[in-house]
């Protein structure tokens, strides 16, 4: 099959070079069109033989993200041709001219003609196929290693209908439904794919047509492709013929005036339909490289599915994105609910078939743990070591002086060279650091402060520093310095001394964030780490009495001051 392939892509290059050829010799801008037209299919095929010699052992990402890139390339080159060919159209039927040679177009529309129909009748049955196809049924990929070890550990029996209700216990399994492949590689397997796919084989490739690839699967879209297909030979063949057949009577009729400009018309309506052709699908498969979300699926609505599976407590990290045509993928984590964590992988399952329900071919569910270290086995009452575990974080003190948002080191091993043979070496991962100047509306002071970029983020989202200290609890912010600016700003909204100098700004900022403002007997303890609140307490105790004579003389003063400012002044004129 693969020298039919190169056979296909040695003829598109001949009827290319001999198209281009022609329309130089014959002057004809139809012409040119259709050459591009040849070079769109040129790239199509060449794509499409070059991706069927990778390997065909499982799902590869090269040969899957070959036919958008393919595909995209052909009509993105399709698009920018004819969009810089549009004003040379526009400029002949301004100043037309008319062509050369109408017999040698006649013979190159004929011969693109021939051709393209041949292409076409050639990869219609194989289309016509594909239609009416039933869709693949996804399935479940289990780690086998992890299979072994569930078996070990608890005794279970699996075969290859209930393989994955014993493994699912073991946290390193991964739920892959990964027996339907990109649209254009794939056939649909007769009874027993499941058992194949689960023991390590893969469905055959499906070798698909270069101009027909990734197109609707019905019968009109079909035609209509077609159509387009063979418009630009036959509009060459159309201009070829009339041009011969008038040139003989041109001295005895009206129309060879208007003949000229037969040809610049008809391709400024090829350029057309081509470029209205061309733009939904450089923006279709662009979406495709850029792992969009399909048009036609809702993320919200999928968690919402998923949500209401029985046995899942949360979600989250729900990703669904189109890796190809025809070829959707979803990721997910979940967590099962306490009491039903001997179900969890029917929980799983079930999740599964949701996302298949929805048009996922290939989704990827990773149940979580509780979070614990040790649980009891169901079968042996054993306790046994969950491997899932939180990744412990090291927090250095430097983190205490600025803004991290909770971010520290996380200290673990890397393969020396990405070699999984190699030696593992110690590694510590750190969070990319900045300094940043931030303003405080309320303590009016600008701060020169270390923050990680998911700081930035969070400051951004909370509409404001000031926001951001207030409205974060101590456990997300995990800084000294933090819990200090927070004391602050909550010192100052309770004593209300804000701006001293300007009474209208002072009332706009305590407006603003007066739905903070706490007490301040209870703001003072804010903040505060265990070696201060302790002192701060034995300093409230061991506070000497004031004299009761001392505030009374205080207080006489205080009077006396006031009455002396209310008497009445008397000055002197000079």
């Amino acid at each position: 099959m693969r020298g039919r392939y190169w056979t296909e892509v040695g003829a598109i290059a001949a009827l290319l070079l001999s198209g281009i050829v022609v329309s130089q010799i014959c002057g004809s801008s139809i012409a040119v069109l259709d050459g591009f037209h040849t070079m769109f299919l040129l790239l199509n095929t060449v794509y499409t033989s070059l991706s069927h010699q990778w390997p065909s052992s499982g799902l590869h990402y090269s040969s899957i993200r070959a036919q958008p890139v393919g595909v995209f390339l052909s009509y993105l080159v399709l698009l920018t041709l004819n969009t810089i060919y549009l004003n040379e159209s526009c400029t002949a039927v301004i100043e037309p001219a008319a062509a050369q040679r109408p017999l040698l177009l006649v013979a190159a529309g004929a011969v693109s003609l021939t051709l393209k129909m041949l292409l076409v009748v050639l990869h219609w049955p194989r289309s016509q196929s594909r239609r009416g196809e039933p869709p693949p049924e996804p399935h479940i990929e289990v780690n086998h290693r992890a299979e072994e070890t569930a078996q070990a550990e608890q005794g279970a029996v699996l075969n290859n209908n209930t393989e994955c209700k014993g493994s699912l216990d073991n946290p390193t399994l991964i739920i892959i439904n990964t027996e339907a492949l990109v649209e254009a590689r794939t056939q649909h397997q007769t009874n027993g794919t499941r058992g194949q796919h689960s023991n390590g084989e893969t469905p055959p490739k499906d070798e698909t047509p270069p101009e027909i690839k990734g197109a609707p699967h019905s019968l009109s879209s079909c035609l209509l492709h077609i159509c387009e297909t063979l418009l630009t030979p036959i509009l060459v063949l159309v201009y070829g013929l009339f041009t011969l057949s008038f040139n003989s009577k041109c001295h005895n009729s009206k129309l060879c005036p208007l003949l000229i400009y037969l040809d610049p018309m008809l391709s400024l309506l090829a350029a057309v339909l081509l470029i209205s052709k061309s733009i939904p699908q450089v923006f279709r498969y662009g979406q495709i490289l850029l792992l969009g979300t399909p048009c036609h699926l809702s993320v919200a609505e999928i968690g919402k599915k998923i949500a209401d599976v029985q046995g899942v407590k949360t979600l989250h990290e729900l990703h669904v994105w189109k890796l190809a045509e025809g070829f959707i993928v979803a990721s997910v984590h979940v967590q099962c609910c306490t009491s039903l964590q001997n179900r969890c992988p029917d929980v799983v399952l079930e999740v599964t078939k949701v996302l298949q329900g929805v048009g996922v071919t290939c989704s990827t569910v990773q149940p979580e743990p509780l979070g614990v270290e040790y649980k009891l086995n169901p079968k042996t009452g054993q306790r046994e070591r969950v491997q899932d575990v939180p990744i412990p974080v090291y927090y250095p003190p430097q983190s205490q002086d600025g803004l991290w948002s909770g971010e520290g080191w996380i200290s673990g091993y890397r393969y020396a060279n990405n070699d999984k043979m190699s030696n593992r070496l110690k590694k510590t991962w750190k969070p990319q650091l900045f300094k940043r100047e931030l303003y405080s509306e309320i303590l009016d002071h600008k701060f020169t402060i270390t923050v990680t970029a998911r700081t930035l983020n969070l400051i951004d989202a909370a509409f404001g520093f000031d926001f951001y200290i207030l409205k974060t609890p101590k456990e997300d912010l995990n800084s000294k310095l933090g819990m200090d600016l927070k004391r602050a700003m909550l010192l100052r909204l309770a004593r209300k001394d804000l701006y001293p100098q300007d009474s209208v700004k002072r009332e706009k900022v305590y407006n603003k964030y007066k739905q903070f403002e706490i007490p301040e007997e209870e703001a003072e303890w804010v903040g505060l780490s265990l070696e201060e609140a302790v002192e701060k307490q034995r300093q409230l105790e061991h506070k000497e009495p004031e004299p009761l004579f001392k505030a009374c003389v205080d207080k006489l003063v205080e009077e006396l001051h006031i009455q002396k400012l209310l008497e009445p002044h008397l000055t002197e004129k000079n």
